[in-house]
């Protein structure tokens, strides 16, 4: 549902992402604000149905208290459903932005991060990538329908996913009694 909106405005906000990258004209430059502001423009687009400049004060400083946010927790926030017949109320969708903003912006930005470090480490694979995208895309916008005809990039990008170490803490996990599994004891707390 969405998808082809939530893909238009990824493919709008590559092209303001490329043009800011190359403003820098090959000078070493610190991605992390960029790359958060390309993947929360995305999010606000969706939500609100604009964009803002990568140096707007009000969305840089959102930038900086969502990174802290994530920094410190180690895990986004959980939504709380206090009332199980109404789904749609204002606590759910306070919660639910949270998560899109949180869980979203964080783990895409460094997931693409990753990306480029890793394409850097290993520029022979990044020309395969290179190589399939141009052969594929040429100069058009990549689209959901082109994943199928790019398996190399695909698998590239399920690797990086792998590999990645996307969150400062991993997310909490429990069980919900004690148990015993191939003769190990996991305790329920």
């Amino acid at each position: 549902m969405g998808r082809r909106v939530t893909e238009d405005y990824i493919v709008e906000e590559c092209g303001y992402l490329i043009e800011k990258f190359e403003s820098q004209k090959g000078k070493p430059f610190d991605p992390i604000m960029i790359m958060n502001g390309a993947v929360g423009n995305i999010i606000v687009s969706i939500v609100l149905g604009e964009r803002f400049g990568y140096e707007d004060p009000q969305f840089v400083k959102l930038l900086h208290l969502i990174n802290e946010n994530v920094r410190v927790c180690g895990s986004p926030s959980v939504m709380e459903e206090n009332d199980t017949n109404s789904y749609f109320q204002d606590g759910n969708l306070k919660a639910l932005i949270t998560n899109l903003f949180t869980a979203g912006l964080e783990t895409t930005s460094t997931t693409l991060r990753w990306g480029f470090l890793l394409m850097m480490k290993y520029p022979e694979i990044q020309q395969k990538v290179q190589e399939e995208i141009e052969r594929v895309l040429g100069s058009n916008p990549p689209r959901i329908e082109h994943r199928s005809k790019m398996p190399y990039t695909d698998a590239v990008v399920h690797e990086i996913q792998r590999f990645s170490n996307i969150l400062p803490m991993d997310l909490p996990h429990e069980t919900t009694m004690d148990v015993t599994l191939k003769g190990y004891f996991i305790p329920k707390e």
